[in-house]
């Protein structure tokens, strides 16, 4: 093993397993790692693009990408499993099974609702890379109030499926089968899509904060919106 090798290693021991396999994939020949910028540390720098690789939550971070895309071309990663494998760890005994939980793309606008206006700055795309995963889970007395319950030790990346990129709110309009002819609600958006009403329902935030859509009246107690020009 080399020493570029090692180094790669050295600086993944003390990060998640998952978090680790998507910095491999997205980095590669000559790419570095953990490189210091402009005060921060992104996770991969190649072919002088950042590719930012975010396992948790996106709250809070928008600071660090806004500054980041000031000088740079960033790509921040977010995976979502649309299969989870749950590896149960008790008593010396290990047991799979699958999750019935499955993910889809759209969960992605869960996160993006923290941060909605930064896909439309210069240089920042949103990538969403769609996996499969195990989780290691362990049995804890000390979980849902002494009664015990599992709890989560890790991640592990399985196989990478594929990405989609958002790279503006053009983009976000484009995921729309049918544009909506004058006023519609957030229903109206999950009847088009086919997504649960709470997805559509960050996904119009998401369009608003953006500012393509507009409040433009209401029925009941539902908003009604109208679709605006892309801001100049």
């Amino acid at each position: 093993m080399n020493q570029n090798s090692d180094s790669k290693i050295i600086g993944m021991l003390n990060e998640g397993e998952l978090h680790a396999a998507l910095k491999l994939h997205y980095g590669g020949e000559g790419a570095r790692y953990e490189e210091k910028i402009q005060g921060f540390v992104a996770d991969v720098v190649r072919d002088g693009v950042l590719y930012e690789i975010e396992t948790s939550s996106l709250s809070g971070k928008e600071r660090k990408y806004r500054e980041l895309s000031a000088h740079n071309e960033v790509v921040l990663v977010y995976p979502i499993a649309l299969k989870t494998t749950l590896v149960h760890k008790q008593d010396g005994e290990t047991v799979r099974k699958i999750s019935p939980k499955k993910g889809y793309f759209f969960d992605v606008f869960r996160q993006l609702v923290f941060m909605p206006t930064i896909i439309d700055l210069f240089g920042f795309s949103l990538e969403v890379a769609l996996i499969e995963q195990e989780v290691d889970r362990v049995f804890d007395q000390g979980v849902r109030r002494g009664r015990g319950g599992w709890r989560k030790t890790g991640r592990r990346l399985i196989n990478f499926d594929s990405a989609k990129r958002i790279s503006g709110s053009d983009e976000l309009l484009n995921m729309l089968i049918e544009i909506p002819d004058g006023e519609f609600s957030v229903r109206d958006i999950s009847s088009i899509t086919n997504w649960p009403l709470k997805t559509a329902r960050q996904y119009v935030y998401c369009l608003r904060h953006c500012r393509r859509i507009s409040v433009s009246g209401k029925t009941g107690n539902a908003l009604l919106y109208r679709l605006e020009e892309a801001p100049a």
